[in-house]
């Protein structure tokens, strides 16, 4: 997904603990789709691998990494 603000809005973060949601975020909506889809492509073996984990969470998907951002980790 686009919106990163969907970790701090009380009902949204409920959602996603309902649903036991597994989501990825990239932070800045601001980039290009090129560069949203390559930071998706760059980070698919990370993806995977944090996909395996129990849900629910949100990553955040940068350049080069993934950071937990809901619940802290």
């Amino acid at each position: 997904m686009k919106d990163d603000k969907v970790r701090m809005k009380p009902a949204e973060q409920q959602a996603v603990i309902e649903a036991n949601a597994k989501a990825f975020v990239v932070t800045n909506a601001q980039l290009p789709g090129e560069e949203l889809a390559a930071r998706f492509v760059q980070n698919r073996h990370r993806i995977i691998q944090a996909s395996r984990k129990p849900g629910p969470f949100i990553y955040g998907v940068y350049a080069e990494h993934l950071k937990r951002l809901f619940p802290d980790a």
